[in-house]
C-alpha cells in the first residue's frame, strides 16, 4: 500500500524532497524523538510520551512513495470503532485534519518544520482515503 510516484507528486524539486528527509533526520538526531515525563495535578509522573506520532510516521512512509502498511500493525487487544488499525485511521485524519486545523498542523509542522504545506497534506490526504488496512 503506497502512492505512486509521490515523490514526483509532493516535491516539485529534488531540493524539496532532500528537505524534507533533513527534517525529519534533525529532529531524529536531537533527541527530540525521546520520551519524556508527564505529571498529574499531584507532581506524580503518570506517563511518558513522545512529541513523534504516528502521523508524523505515516507522512514520512506516504510521502516518500513507501509502502505504509509496515508502519502499522493491527491492535487486536482492544476493540475500537475504527477497527484494528484505529492508530492508522487516527493519523490518516490528524493529516486531513490539519488543512483546517492550526492545532494539527503544528503538531505535523513540529517535526518537518516548512516541507510540508497545508496543500501537500490535503493532497496525500486524498491519496490516503483511498487505501484500506485489512
Amino acid at each position: 500500500m503506497k502512492i505512486e510516484n509521490a515523490i514526483e507528486t509532493f516535491f516539485e524539486t529534488k531540493e524539496q524532497y532532500i528537505n524534507f528527509i533533513s527534517a525529519w533526520k534533525s529532529f531524529i538526531a536531537e533527541g527530540k524523538h525521546a520520551k519524556y515525563p508527564v505529571y498529574g495535578y499531584d507532581g506524580t509522573e503518570y506517563d511518558k510520551v513522545s512529541d513523534l506520532k504516528c502521523v508524523h510516521h505515516l507522512l514520512y512512509a506516504a510521502l516518500r512513495g513507501k509502502d505504509i502498511s509496515k508502519n502499522f500493525v493491527p491492535n487486536n487487544k482492544t476493540q475500537s470503532y475504527d477497527g484494528p488499525y484505529a492508530a492508522f485511521h487516527e493519523a490518516r485524519s490528524m493529516i486531513n485534519h490539519a488543512t483546517r486545523s492550526d492545532y494539527a498542523y503544528n503538531t505535523i509542522h513540529q517535526v518537518f518544520g516548512d516541507t510540508v504545506s497545508k496543500e501537500m497534506l490535503s493532497e496525500v490526504g486524498v491519496h490516503l482515503y483511498k487505501m484500506v488496512m485489512k
